[in-house]
């Protein structure tokens, strides 16, 4: 959504988590200005031990942020174990293409390889707070 010109934004809104699900965030940031290098967003609505609901995004990656929906796919209706979070996390590189950047806080090989790990976080994170 954009707003034109002459709009004005006047109310966002922010559905309450349901039961068994939760939410982390989790950053790589830069130790003098907080900047996150490389940064991971996941909710989760864990049921009957398996992934019911998963929506995972990245940022400090890409010029923009990224939506990891082959992070969400490999965790879709999966159990919920700490191999098929490292190996889910693990698909992030599938969604990041050729726009990793790299700058004077961080290298793009660096972003890359730090990408998967604060996934890994932030779906443990959000996995322990839908418990």
């Amino acid at each position: 959504t954009a707003l034109q010109e002459g709009e004005l934004l006047v109310r966002v809104s922010v559905p309450v988590e349901g039961p068994h699900t939760g939410s982390a965030y989790a950053k790589l940031h830069n130790p003098a200005s907080r900047y996150a290098m490389v940064g991971a967003a996941a909710t989760v609505t864990v049921n009957g031990g398996k992934f019911r609901e998963v929506g995972v995004a990245v940022g400090g990656l890409t010029p923009k942020a990224t939506r990891a929906s082959a992070v969400e796919a490999a965790l879709a209706g999966q159990d919920v174990t700490a191999e098929t979070i490292v190996a889910a996390a693990a698909a992030v590189a599938d969604d990041l293409g050729d726009e990793v950047m790299g700058d004077i806080h961080a290298s793009e090989a660096y972003r890359r390889q730090m990408a998967p790990v604060f996934v890994r976080r932030a779906l443990e994170t959000a996995v322990s707070r839908a418990s």
